[in-house]
Parts: C-alpha cells; sequence; structure tokens
C-alpha cells in the first residue's frame, strides 16, 4: 500500500558562503512560462548544503529548476552547466548523463531574491557554484596558484630564514669589496 508523505515546509537557507553536492536531478511536469503553452517538462537539480538547519537538524537545500536544452547563453542549463563543468562544449552536453554529476562538490554563494510566482515571498537563490577537485589527483594543467617553494613545516621555514640571511650577508659583503652599491 502506497503511503502518504507529509511535505515539510523548508526553512529559507541564509545568504552567504557554502560547499554544496548535487543530490539528484529529477523530471517534473510544471505549467510553462506562457499559459497557452501548457505544461512542459523541466528538470529539477537538488543542491544540499553543508550547513545544518538548527530548526530541523536537516541540511539546507536549494533546488535550482532548468530547462532541457543547452547552448543558448541566457538559457538557465547553459548558465549551470557552465559552472558545473568549466569548459563544457555543446557536443559534451548532448552527451551528458546527469547522473555522473551525483554527489559531486561545489563551493558556492547563496543569496535571497523574491519569488517569480508570490512578489511577497523571498526564496534562497545560488548564484554561482565552482566544482571543488580532489587535490590529491594529478592534474593536466597545474594550478596557478599553488607556490611549490612555500615552506610547510617550522623547520622549512627556519632554513628558508637562514638562506635569506646568508643571502644577504653575502651581497652586503659583495657590495663592500667591490664598492657597488645596490
Amino acid at each position: 500500500m502506497p503511503t502518504v508523505q507529509i511535505e515539510r515546509p523548508r526553512t529559507l537557507c541564509p545568504a552567504g558562503l557554502y560547499t554544496f553536492a548535487l543530490a539528484e536531478v529529477n523530471t517534473v511536469e510544471m505549467d510553462a512560462f506562457n499559459p497557452l503553452d501548457g505544461k512542459v517538462e523541466r528538470w529539477v537539480w537538488r543542491f544540499v548544503s553543508n550547513r545544518i538547519n538548527p530548526e530541523d537538524g536537516l541540511q539546507y537545500e536549494i533546488p535550482i529548476f532548468t530547462g532541457q536544452a543547452y547552448g543558448n547563453p541566457k538559457a538557465k542549463l547553459t548558465w549551470l552547466l557552465d559552472m558545473l563543468l568549466p569548459g563544457i562544449t555543446k557536443v559534451q552536453a548532448a552527451n551528458l548523463d546527469t547522473d555522473t554529476l551525483i554527489g559531486k562538490t561545489f563551493d558556492g554563494s547563496v543569496k535571497h531574491a523574491q519569488s517569480q510566482k508570490d512578489p511577497d515571498k523571498k526564496i534562497a537563490e545560488i548564484q554561482y557554484l565552482r566544482p571543488i577537485t580532489d587535490t590529491s589527483a594529478p592534474t593536466a594543467e597545474p594550478d596557478p596558484f599553488e607556490f611549490d617553494d612555500k615552506p610547510d613545516t617550522a623547520e622549512d621555514i627556519q632554513a628558508a630564514f637562514k638562506a635569506a640571511q646568508a643571502e644577504i650577508a653575502s651581497l652586503k659583503a659583495r657590495e663592500g669589496k667591490h664598492g657597488v652599491t645596490a
């Protein structure tokens, strides 16, 4: 026998920075933007945040509703896939299995906006998502913001400091011998 599920009221996710995981992508039938078009199928991308709602002990969730066509720069699906898979091409989008994205994590930002259906209601919207890559896995391109010579331990810092002091002393000694000043 089917069981009746009671919809829990969603608490508004506070604005701010989050880590999100894509929990699922479902197809739903919704009213079209133009009432004359009747119903259309749309995708609902359910993102779960890393923060817990203190009222119910559950993680905050934010859905993103998209169409099913990629390529138009104004399309919500294009906006979303360009963030989830930077550099995606139309060919890759056409062959994408959305299930491969389930469980992937993303840094993101949430802000509040007015609901299009009810202007008196506030909703939480994801403003951007950036994939979190596995730093232990080798990457094809080096990270331009990672410094290979960055000291990691106190000993490394002390050794780097002593080396710098020795270099300064060497420069001062040469300055004195040759009468050259910088």
